[in-house]
């Protein structure tokens, strides 16, 4: 269902995008509206009917979440406009990645997008369980399979559009070395470290100091804790977190990963200074830890090399699709009455 969800809303509006005939026309009739552009881009029309069909997901998804009379409120008619603004977005970047990857001769042939979604639509239906429970996924969504097949279809379209567009991003191995090497203790483990932490929370930086100077002079830790910690959740514990294994590789664990990563780095029974988070001033104990061997180099180093790339491809697109989409001046208008 979510793999339907995220396809739905993220998936690019492809061959949906088309240039229309009459969408300068006066807004008054039905019809009109429905021509009616809401951007121009480079000669090829976004209409308001193409924008009302991309948002079928998020329009059902917003009926399912908060109930069929949403539009009443205003919160939520306001989240829905942003998500709007957002989806015709999109599509305007698929449009200029389609338009630049016809250029460079990269766009996919029909082939290669109907066998990708056809493995594609079959690797969902077996996830999902069957072709009964899929239909009924997609008609949560308000999408038959044919409607959804075919925003698939365009989804792959700019995907293999964008892979053409980067075929020649590479990363060089000194890059993965210095990333193994700079990480290995944290990221490329074999198992993950673990830190057993107390803390002792406080909203203002002035408190936390004060904090410092108690515990300096020899207070206990939990006592200090106990009495003027903020965190209502392991106060009565003396600040104690417990056990937590922090996986830096994955960017995630159970606790704040700043305050994972600063317990990494300290010896068992000391204090940290304040550590700032979105919840306030931390200063944490750490009363064990345990760090695991790093994996050797020659078994993490593709590994590396992917995510490395998959952030260098991610980042060079977006600061392409920015580029050109700046180059196209005049040539890109959005029209925010028609929205």
């Amino acid at each position: 269902m979510k793999n339907i969800k995220k396809i739905l809303i993220a998936g690019a509006i492809g061959v949906f995008v088309i240039s229309s005939v009459g969408c300068n026309m006066v807004a008054k009739t039905p019809e009109a509206i429905k021509r009616a552009p809401v951007a121009t881009v480079n000669g090829e029309t976004i209409t308001k009917e193409q924008l009302d069909l991309r948002m079928v997901p998020t329009t059902s998804s917003f009926e399912t979440q908060y109930g069929k009379d949403w539009k009443s409120n205003p919160q939520y008619v306001t989240s829905f406009e942003e998500e709007r603004t957002k989806t015709r977005q999109g599509m305007i970047d698929d449009i200029v990645i389609l338009q630049h990857a016809k250029d460079a001769k990269v766009i996919p042939t029909d082939k290669v997008i109907d066998d990708e979604a056809k493995i594609q639509l079959e690797a969902t239906v077996k996830q999902v369980g069957d072709e009964a429970k899929f239909a009924e996924a997609l008609k949560q969504y308000g999408f038959t399979k044919e409607t959804y097949t075919t925003f698939l279809k365009g989804s792959i379209k700019v995907s293999k559009a964008v892979e053409g567009l980067l075929k020649d991003v590479k990363v060089e191995d000194a890059k993965v070395q210095a990333e193994y090497d700079a990480n290995k203790t944290t990221k490329y483990t074999k198992e993950k470290n673990l830190v057993h932490i107390f803390r002792i929370l406080s909203i203002a930086e002035a408190d936390s100091k004060a904090i410092i100077e108690r515990l300096n002079k020899g207070e206990d830790f939990a006592k200090v804790a106990t009495e003027i910690s903020t965190d209502a959740a392991t106060k009565a514990s003396g600040g104690e977190l417990g056990d937590y294994f922090y996986d830096e590789s994955q960017n995630q664990g159970n606790i704040d990963p700043q305050l994972g990563k600063a317990a990494m780095t300290m010896d068992v029974n000391k204090i940290s200074a304040p550590i700032k988070t979105t919840e306030g001033f931390n200063i944490i104990k750490v009363t064990k830890k345990v760090v695991s061997e790093p994996k050797a180099f020659a078994d993490v180093k593709e590994e590396i090399r992917t995510t490395l790339l998959n952030a260098l491809k991610q980042t060079t697109i977006t600061t392409n699709i920015k580029k050109w989409e700046d180059d196209l001046g005049k040539k890109l208008v959005k029209y925010d009455k028609n929205m």
